[in-house]
């Protein structure tokens, strides 16, 4: 379904020009109106109108709701949506509408490409961070040869028994070697 109409209707509506309109302008084209196309095949197109949603996404007003701009963009040049998914970006660049730049996905979808791409706040980054990377590598260091045990790291860094072992068994500071 593409804003209430069958695939069909809307394609039939789209093409002959019959969609809803917003005053005497198409919605289609009130949107398009608003992306900057850069040049270059594989550059951005970026939304110049509201960005108000938080993290610098775009908002359109569709005739009946407030939308994301990316959302928008996806469901003209493909379809709805489906419940649990998202429309995520492959550029990165919150106010890019380009169809082939975004794609559907779950948030663990969404998780895992901002792991990738090392979007992901981690390590000392992390200001609640109590280790840096040479603590780190100093406590593999340390457990590997016999030096200390959990307790007795676990005391020395101010950290607790159960992040050392953590630490140790790689479960957290996996990028860290």
């Amino acid at each position: 379904m593409h804003r209430g109409y069958c695939d069909p209707c809307y394609q039939r509506k789209r093409h002959d020009g019959s969609l809803p309109i917003l005053g005497d302008v198409p919605v289609e084209r009130r949107f398009w109106d608003k992306v900057e196309k850069l040049p270059g095949a594989k550059a951005c197109w970026l939304w110049r109108a509201t960005t108000a949603l938080p993290g610098g996404y775009g908002a359109f007003w569709d005739g009946q709701k407030m939308r994301r701009s990316h959302v928008f963009a996806w469901e003209l040049e493909n379809w709805p949506v489906p419940k649990g998914l998202h429309i995520c970006h492959r550029c990165d660049n919150p106010p890019c509408v380009r169809p082939s730049h975004l794609f559907p996905g779950t948030d663990a979808d969404n998780l895992r490409d901002a792991w990738a791409k090392d979007r992901m706040i981690h390590g000392e980054r992390c200001s609640w961070s109590k280790l840096s990377e040479a603590d780190v590598r100093c406590i593999r260091r340390s457990w590997a040869w016999g030096i200390a045990d959990a307790n007795g790291l676990a005391v020395a860094y101010g950290v607790s028994e159960a992040c050392v072992r953590k630490v140790v068994t790689r479960q957290t500071w996996r990028r860290v070697a």
